[in-house]
């Protein structure tokens, strides 16, 4: 299935089911991936076959993707995989029964006759499966992602407003908190471009604002990409601005300039 139809299937899930958020489905297809390469890699240390198997994908059970969805999300997020699924609306393993039929009822994922809902019960309590990432503490997390000839970690904590909170468990920070958190996690790693997708969403007034000033302060240094529906934030950035449609460029400028732009008026206000 083609990107586009992807897309189109899973709008369709999304008005029929909002229990979830979008990137919850992404996140199990990426599971799905990393499940199928894990389990042909145990096939392949315990079982030589006769015949050839090169470029056969082996059918993947709910328990084996429920391992391999842990293992994935641990990798992924580190220490706020709870707190990110969390975010997404899945909360335990039905959850991902519930995300996983749902792209089958709408064909983006096949099954077996012998696969149900039922197969996602009682695979593994989040808390228990997560709870030793999820009380690392946030000094831990940030230098879990240091690469050669980075900033040091003070310097990183400092620079995201964490230095006072360097010895907090990382699951205890506020939303946006873990937002600068996970920004914080990126700059260890000497990004030449940082890509960040509503990066303020639920957060209050004051990390809105707070959030805009370290961009501003990161860019001197960094190239950076923002998709954001916030314009008061997008405001506060104080940067050259595109406006998309479709996939098409309708205006681009200053915030008054494409605010004010007759195309834009017409497409976003109905006008």
């Amino acid at each position: 299935m083609n990107a586009a139809n992807f897309d189109e299937a899973l709008e369709q899930i999304l008005k029929k089911d909002p229990r979830y958020h979008r990137d919850a489905y992404l996140f199990v297809r990426e599971s799905l991936d990393y499940t199928q390469k894990m389990v042909t890699k145990v096939n392949k240390a315990e079982v030589r076959q006769a015949e050839p198997t090169e470029g056969r994908v082996r059918h993947v059970t709910g328990q084996e993707l429920l391992m391999g969805i842990k293992g994935f999300a641990i990798e992924t997020f580190g220490p706020m995989a709870i707190t990110v699924l969390g975010e997404w609306g899945v909360h335990r393993c039905e959850d991902f029964g519930e995300l996983v039929f749902n792209m089958v009822e709408n064909n983006l994922l096949a099954k077996t006759p012998t696969d149900t809902r039922e197969d996602f019960k009682n695979g593994y309590d989040f808390e228990d499966a997560f709870r030793k990432h999820r009380d690392a503490k946030v000094l831990a997390f940030v230098h879990a992602e240091t690469s050669t000839g980075c900033q040091s970690d003070a310097q990183t904590l400092t620079q995201i407003q964490l230095a006072a909170d360097a010895d907090k468990q990382a699951g205890l920070l506020s939303h946006g908190q873990k937002q600068w958190l996970e920004i914080g996690m990126l700059l260890m790693q000497e990004p030449k471009l940082l890509l960040l997708d509503e990066p303020v969403a639920g957060m209050t007034d004051v990390e809105t604002h707070l959030t805009a000033e370290l961009l501003k302060q990161i860019n001197r240094n960094h190239t950076i990409m923002v998709v954001e529906h916030d314009m008061t934030f997008v405001r506060e950035l104080d940067v050259k601005v595109t406006c998309l449609h479709e996939g098409t460029v309708l205006a681009e400028g200053t915030i008054d300039q494409v605010s004010s732009n007759e195309r834009v008026i017409e497409v976003y206000l109905g006008r």
